[in-house]
This record gives C-alpha cells, structure tokens and sequence, in this order.
C-alpha cells in the first residue's frame, strides 16, 4: 500500500506520539509498504530509513520541538497543510494516518470531501489535556472537546489506543472507532551498561525508581516526587529530553533530599539504557491517560515492574496499579524491599512485551486494519 502518515508536531523527537509515529512507520516500510510522512518544519536528526519525510517550510516558531501548546502551531498546521494537499495532487496515498487531532482537521482540509480514507490515530483528547496545560483558564475543556469532535467528524476512522478511549470517540462523532495497542522493538532499550551509569551518574548503592519521557504538566510527576520522598532509602532517577532544570527545582521546593534525585537531561537511547539497567524499578505516575503512555512498553520491555497511577495502568504482566500518592509510596517500599517479587513481575512483563505488544504484531493488525477499511470505502461507492 502507498500510505502517507501525518504529524501534527516536530519529528522525529524522543517525545512518545514521535516515538510511536516512528515505529509504525519503520514496520509498515519495513514490510513492504511505500510510506511517507508529513510533519512540522523541526525535528532531531533524520527520519527513518526508507521513508520519505516531507517537513512543512520552516517559519516563525519552526525551531519549536516541545509538546504542547505553543504560539506556532496553528502556523505550522497550515504549512502542513499544503504539504499534505501537494502530496495528495501529486500521488494521492491510498490511506491518510494521521497522529494527533489537529493533524486529522489539517489532512482533511487538505483533502476536501473525496479522496483517500483519513485515518485519526488518537494519541489524547484535548478535553482531557487542555485542562491540564490551562488548568486557571474557563473553558479549557470545553474548548477541547470542541476540538475532539472536530477532529473525529474529520476522520473517517478513529483508531483508539485503549478499550476506555472508545466511547468517548463514540459520544464526539466518529463514523468508526477501532482499538489497536501500540507496540515497540524490545531490543531498542535493551543492552545499558548498569555500572556505567552508577559511575556517570553518581548513583552511588541506593536502589532507584527510574521515570522515563517528558515532563509536561499532564505527567504528574510531582506525585511522584511526592511518593519517593515518603521512602527516604529510594532514589528517583529521572530520563527526560527537556525541563529537567525545573524539575530539580520543583523537587527543592517539595523537599525531596538531593541525594534522592538524579534527573539526566537527554535523548540518546544508549544513555535509556544504561538507565533501565541500573534501575529496580519503574514508576508512571500520569493519572489521566486516554491514549497509551507509550514509555510503559519500554519500562516492561527492560524486565522492570511500573507501579502506575490508574489512568497509565494497562492490563499487561508486570503492572502495579496504585491510587494516590501514600498508595504509591507504599508499593515502591513494597517493591523494593522484595527482590524475588520484582524478578517475578520483571520476567512475565518482558515475556508478555515479547510475545504481545511488539512492532510486528501491531503492524500486522494495522495492515488488516487499512485493508478492512479500503474495502469498506470502495464497497460504499459501488452501493451508491
């Protein structure tokens, strides 16, 4: 298939809609498919290998490589907007996938009523994030649900990244709403070096609980600050491509000991790595979540138990759902102090990581999916 992917954001970056942009992507090309992927002016490095990247022109704010609002945008969608409509002039895709709800709005503008089926891979839903970005502004959620349904009327198909998103695509207008899970390459985080990054770091013999991925508000990682200062004998060791500064900050302010932080500011996968390698376990603290916390397939792909706040819990071995900041606490203590438990959950979360939420198995459920989905659209034009 000829399938023409669409980003409404900086690509690629370590952030984790990019991360599961790339993966698909790299599977779709990897089987065959001839792929393409539109995106903002900026981005890290290069795209993947044997895919086409077709960036908007570069304008006021196109450094920008955040996530999240930012004065940019809307002039960064309408650059991406006539990539998608030359594209479509050019050599029309036979599907349109695109990440994020702004994306869907933009590839259906580009396209007008007819063409190829447009596909939202529904990362989040603005009614949940908006809020949390602006949570002092009136109308935050309103606006984002404005913006939901927008994006679902635009997409002839949502598909949801878990079973709790459906409905609510439901309740904004999709014409169809299908689940299909992300998935990951095991062997990217695997092979750190755990004493290398004790000595890097400074990690000293202290145990410690590795986050993972950035630190916008809708994180919630001051819980988790919050958790790890209630277990004086744990660390947090903190992964992040940005906002580490104000994290450590942050982390003064609550007073969490210095001893008991380490936050490594980076967006090299070695140094991810040797992260996982040297940490016992994970934690991911986000409490709303209607999309999928992507960095909670690396964290059980590594062998570590996640204790998750509910709305990042998913149904997969080697997950510790917990609820509030003293029931946090309580599991990481838990956890720490029973090595023979976190080797148990650490081996069915890198078995079932293995098995079920690989690249390759949701490349293969994304093909039916697109093949499903074209025939249903060439069904609907012989019927009229």
């Amino acid at each position: 298939m000829d399938v023409l992917q669409v980003g409404a954001f900086p690509f690629p970056t370590g952030h984790g809609s990019q991360l599961h942009l790339r993966t698909s992507v790299t599977g779709l090309a990897a089987r065959g498919h001839r792929v393409a992927v539109a995106c903002y002016a900026a981005g890290e490095g290069e795209g993947p290998a044997a895919v086409e990247l077709l960036r908007a022109p570069v304008g006021p704010g196109g450094d920008f490589l955040g996530s999240g609002p930012h004065w940019s945008r809307p002039l960064q969608d309408l650059g991406l907007r006539e990539v998608v409509r030359r594209r479509l002039a050019d050599r029309p895709p036979d599907v349109i996938h695109a990440h994020n709800v702004e994306a869907a709005i933009v590839c259906r503008a580009a396209r007008g009523r007819s063409g190829p089926p447009i596909v939202l891979d529904a990362h989040t839903r603005m009614a949940e994030e908006l809020p949390q970005w602006f949570p002092r502004t009136p109308g935050a959620r309103q606006l984002g649900a404005w913006t939901d349904t927008a994006a679902a009327r635009a997409a002839d198909a949502v598909l949801v990244l878990s079973e709790a998103a459906r409905s609510a695509w439901v309740s904004a207008g999709a014409a169809r709403v299908d689940y299909l899970p992300p998935g990951i390459e095991p062997a990217e985080i695997t092979g750190g070096d755990p004493e290398r990054a004790r000595r890097r770091w400074d990690l000293g013999a202290r145990p410690w609980v590795i986050y993972t991925g950035n630190l916008d508000p809708y994180q919630d990682v001051p819980d988790l600050l919050a958790a790890v200062r209630a277990v004086p004998t744990l660390g947090l060791l903190v992964v992040a491509p940005a906002g580490v500064a104000a994290l450590c900050q942050r982390a003064r302010a609550m007073g969490l000991p210095t001893q008991q932080l380490r936050a490594v500011e980076t967006t090299r996968r070695e140094d991810l790595a040797d992260a996982l390698s040297a940490a016992i376990l994970a934690a991911v603290p986000r409490r709303i979540c209607s999309g999928f916390p992507m960095k909670l397939l690396n964290l059980l792909g590594a062998g570590l138990p996640v204790v998750c706040a509910p709305g990042s819990a998913r149904p997969i071995a080697g997950v510790v759902a917990v609820d509030g900041v003293p029931a946090m606490a309580a599991a990481l203590a838990a956890l720490a102090a029973d090595p023979s438990a976190r080797a148990a959950l650490g081996a069915a979360a890198r078995a079932a990581i293995a098995t079920e939420w690989t690249v390759d198995v949701r490349v293969r459920r994304l093909e039916a999916f697109y093949a499903a989905l074209c025939a249903g659209r060439e069904g609907g034009r012989k019927a009229r």
